[in-house]
């Protein structure tokens, strides 16, 4: 949290530890200056903490030391770390930064667990992680933590219908306030009670003051950037969702998700260069990563490269991303039976759910007609998207209708609230800058 520092993030420098990379080509790959190596034995209940400073441009040891503690002591030990790396790269970390939360030792292994099994995303994976949790707070029930974390559990769980989506949210809900009103200070806590505004209860005042919140506390957390971005595309403020995605993208270099957020976001934002660009980071990063080559076929299209776009759309591992783009991509190439087909199709297995793509291709091939229907459609029954309304390149051609005007209204009324209302929601934050030569340590 020192805002001198720019700290990539655990995810994105563990992605290289096993890669057999010297440590100045992994220095490169994350924009760093600096590289902290250590390492954790455990014997009893003794720890040996050894950690290393590297000056990754000269690939030399900078500093060296070794911790030799009673388990009881991890607390301290992590205090005790922080102060002296930060002394020897010549930062001043104020007291602020420098308080670790205290947790039983027990409970603070329950955590480290909860933590472990729910980055699977499986059914299994959310259980357990509940199952250990809870263990925790048996052990220590004021552990803001892990009601932090329970939240982003059941969130999860509610997101894939794991768990009715209403007794989720509400579970995810009251175990973010009970972390807040333990730790005021959480910015998990208060970044899950801004996703539940934004994705549940739809409102979006609430989400913002929570999203606030949060980026002053942890500005450089890439998952908070990303989701702060998607509250600001709600909000029309496309810029800002541009910026804080880069800064996301930033953050965690190697992450295909931050790259395809940031693809969405630049596309959406008629960007369509760069979007093509970040699909492409992110296809690299993750081969056949999901909708990411759904987001760089309907970029390619909008530049007109149809040929690559169709490659592109071939690829997508999600089949029903596929049957949305298949149909604009064959039209573009004249391939008038196959788009019809590929259209047919679509109507035929999504008509209920996928109204306002079905209103987007009829956009494309020049249906104007066809496409105020399935809008109307989509506006009546839906709801789904209607927010990107007034963004998506594939309606842009509708805007000089009469018929548009009403209809956005119809929109607006339908997802409650105004061009108007969203203008008076403040959203403001400030985004850390860095020094000339950025240090980070991971």
């Amino acid at each position: 949290r020192n805002p001198q520092l720019r700290v990539v993030s655990r995810t994105t420098a563990f992605s290289l530890r096993d890669s057999g990379l010297e440590v100045p080509e992994i220095a490169k790959r994350l924009g760093v200056t600096y590289v902290l190596e250590g390492s954790v034995r455990l014997a009893g209940e003794r720890l040996r903490i050894t950690a290393q400073l590297i000056d990754a441009r000269s690939d030399t040891h900078l500093w060296s030391n070794i911790w030799d503690r009673s388990l009881s002591d991890i607390f301290s030990i992590q205090e005790e770390i922080a102060e002296d790396v930060a002394d020897e790269m010549e930062a001043t970390i104020s007291n602020t930064y420098l308080k670790a939360e205290s947790a039983d030792p027990e409970a603070f292994a329950y955590y480290l667990q909860g933590r472990h099994v729910a980055r699977s995303g499986t059914a299994e994976g959310l259980e357990s992680a509940i199952d250990l949790y809870q263990k925790a707070l048996e052990i220590d029930p004021e552990y803001a933590s892990v009601w932090s974390s329970l939240a982003s559990v059941y969130i999860n769980q509610a997101s894939v219908d794991q768990i009715d989506k209403e007794d989720g949210y509400q579970r995810a809900r009251e175990a973010a306030i009970q972390a807040i009103s333990i730790n005021p200070d959480d910015p998990s806590a208060h970044e899950k009670l801004g996703w539940i505004a934004t994705v549940f209860e739809n409102d979006l005042a609430e989400a913002a003051r929570h999203y606030e919140r949060a980026l002053k506390l942890a500005p450089r957390n890439p998952g908070l950037l990303g989701n702060a971005a998607g509250l600001a595309m709600r909000l029309n403020r496309y810029d800002k969702a541009a910026a804080l995605a880069k800064h996301s993208a930033e953050q965690e270099p190697t992450s295909a998700v931050r790259h395809y957020n940031l693809a969405a976001i630049q596309y959406y934002n008629a960007d369509f260069g760069d979007a093509i660009g970040s699909s492409k980071m992110a296809l690299k990063l993750s081969p056949g990563y999901r909708r990411a080559n759904y987001i760089l076929s309907l970029s390619l299209s909008a530049e007109r490269r149809y040929e690559e776009a169709l490659a592109a759309i071939e690829k997508e591992p999600l089949e029903v991303y596929r049957a949305i783009v298949l149909p604009i991509a064959y039209f573009a190439l004249d391939r008038v039976d196959d788009a019809d087909r590929a259209l047919a199709d679509l109507k035929r297995e999504h008509e209920d759910d996928l109204a306002y793509n079905i209103a987007a291709i009829h956009a494309f091939r020049g249906s104007t007609d066809q496409a105020f229907d399935w809008l109307e459609r989509a506006v009546e029954h839906t709801g789904t998207s209607l927010w990107l309304l007034e963004r998506d390149p594939l309606l842009t051609g509708l805007h000089s209708e009469q018929r548009w005007r009403p209809l956005l209204a119809r929109a607006n009324e339908k997802l409650g609230r105004s061009p108007e209302e969203l203008q008076k929601i403040r959203f403001e934050f400030e985004l850390p800058t860095h020094r000339e030569r950025p240090m980070a340590v991971e």
